[in-house]
């Protein structure tokens, strides 16, 4: 199953996202303490308004396809879980540049 996951991603998901211009998108397998069939998907937002608007990728990749893209992984999705995380550098330590 992890397989065809993973082949569903590589040929439709990466190019749209190719395609719509982001400018962080991470895709990774989870590997300590998980199951070998977790993945993880990660990407960024210029702001929040960003939230109000469609995807990017859905944008690159058509409404349609996106459905179809979708349909695919359904059957091979248990969970799905949504983080919003906020930097702010006041309250960060960022080690000193050397």
């Amino acid at each position: 199953m992890a397989d065809q996951y993973m082949a569903a991603v590589k040929e439709d998901l990466l190019p749209a996202v190719r395609k719509s211009g982001l400018k962080v998108f991470v895709f990774s397998r989870a590997r300590y303490g998980a199951t070998t069939n977790e993945f993880h998907i990660s990407t960024d937002l210029g702001s929040w308004s960003d939230l109000d608007s469609t995807s990017p990728v859905v944008k690159a990749m058509g409404q349609e396809n996106y459905n179809k893209f979708l349909a695919k992984i359904r059957p091979m999705t248990i969970e799905s879980e949504w983080n919003m995380y906020r930097y702010e550098p006041d309250l960060s330590y960022i080690a000193p540049t050397k």
